[in-house]
């Protein structure tokens, strides 16, 4: 039951909580920053899929592993799985190499996608392969990272526990 729980704790993280907060960076943080983005909002959300994924799957980690769920250590092993399945059934043409289509698809960057300002936009892109290629590395890449993230806080978290009070006493 524990592993279920923090599989979907991964999987919140990665479908849910990137996508939120890539909209915040994008609306909020970079304009304050001074910063003008002349991309999209989901080009920006795809092309930095690894970020938005690993580093809340890391913070949530940190706050899960103080319950010490052994699981949690294990919880990336499903979206590998996931992952390496869609990787190798990756239909290719016989004019394309294979392994660099499939890395290309699943880790590659370099999006190019428009604002989507209607129903009629959001349709017209929704076949397309930049849309496509997006939504499976948030989806199972994403995932991916973020159940490494989750499971190496869940095995940081004790070390870092543990220095703590060792860093107190020495001051003190």
């Amino acid at each position: 039951m524990w592993f279920v729980l923090h599989l979907g704790a991964v999987y919140l993280t990665a479908w849910l909580i990137a996508p939120w907060l890539a909209g915040w960076i994008y609306d909020w943080v970079l304009p304050r920053l001074g910063s003008s983005v002349h991309v999209s909002r989901l080009q920006f959300l795809f092309s930095h899929v690894l970020a938005l994924t690993f580093i809340p799957a890391f913070i949530a980690g940190l706050i899960n592993a103080r319950y010490r769920h052994r699981v949690a250590l294990f919880v990336w092993v499903v979206p590998a799985v996931v992952l390496a399945y869609h990787m190798l059934t990756f239909p290719t043409s016989a004019f394309q190499e294979y392994w660099p289509t499939v890395f290309h698809y699943y880790c590659g960057g370099g999006f190019l996608v428009p604002e989507i300002r209607s129903y009629r936009d959001l349709f017209s892109l929704a076949g397309s392969f930049d849309m496509t290629r997006g939504t499976a590395q948030l989806h199972i890449t994403g995932a991916f990272y973020a159940g490494i993230a989750y499971s190496l806080a869940a095995l940081l978290a004790p070390r870092l526990r543990q220095q703590r009070p060792a860093k107190h006493n020495a001051e003190s």
